[in-house]
């Protein structure tokens, strides 16, 4: 594929969020898959993109800053407050931004969770040409998945109401379009415009589609099974 130059004063930033606790699986994010941490198969893809300009780790845990230290990346000390529970990414990116004295409204993140072990350098390089490409602010890997859901219902007292449309209902699949959901492995966005809105840009981003195999996001013993039998 084409390699895409940046304009000159344009960075790309990589980011990977790692932090030491997890809900579902203990210590998530230093889980191994062929000898090597969630976390440093992350790392070392990242290193090996033609387009980060450099790469950071976000987290609270020794360990996991000691495997990017190790790795010859950055790491941010993620403050304690934002490893507690459930937390929304875009606290981890507003805590970058403030720490990064180097970063520009006009750069860009590319924020790498690690537990998208199916997720290349190759990916991360296709992402950003067509990132280039499109001239758009933003970007999110997509995976595509069963119309039906477009069929789904709730039940409010008592009674059910449709989610959707009401003639979803009456439609066979064939008519139904085509439905995906942000598969969690790659988002890229300018500075500017994750400060604008205060959040990830996902809304008219431009998408980038994975296979299912590759889109693959541990969060639970079930998804890191599935990981150890298809790894290679």
């Amino acid at each position: 594929m084409k390699f895409y130059k940046l304009k000159k004063n344009n960075k790309f930033y990589g980011l990977i969020p790692a932090k030491g606790t997890s809900q579902q699986i203990k210590k998530k994010n230093l889980l191994k898959i062929k000898g090597e941490t969630l976390v440093s198969i992350a790392i070392k893809n990242a290193k090996k993109s033609k387009y980060l300009d450099s790469v950071f780790i976000s987290s609270e845990n020794q360990k996991i800053l000691s495997i990017g230290e190790k790795l010859n990346i950055n790491f941010i000390k993620r403050p304690k407050k934002f490893s507690k529970g459930h937390v929304e990414p875009k606290y981890l990116v507003f805590d970058f931004i403030k720490k990064n004295k180097n970063i520009k409204l006009n750069d860009f993140i590319v924020y790498l969770q690690p537990t998208s072990p199916f997720r290349t350098y190759r990916h991360i390089d296709e992402a950003i040409q067509i990132f280039l490409k499109s001239k758009s602010n933003s970007l999110t890997s997509i995976v595509a998945v069963d119309n039906k859901i477009l069929k789904s219902l709730t039940v409010e007292n008592h009674k059910i109401k449709t989610l959707f449309k009401k003639n979803n209902i009456s439609k066979s699949r064939q008519m139904l379009p085509k439905v995906y959901l942000p598969n969690g492995s790659i988002y890229i966005f300018k500075v500017s415009e994750f400060l604008k809105i205060k959040n990830f840009p996902v809304n008219n981003s431009i998408q980038y589609l994975m296979s299912k195999k590759d889109s693959l996001d541990i969060d639970s013993l079930e998804d890191f099974k599935e990981a150890l039998k298809n790894f290679k």
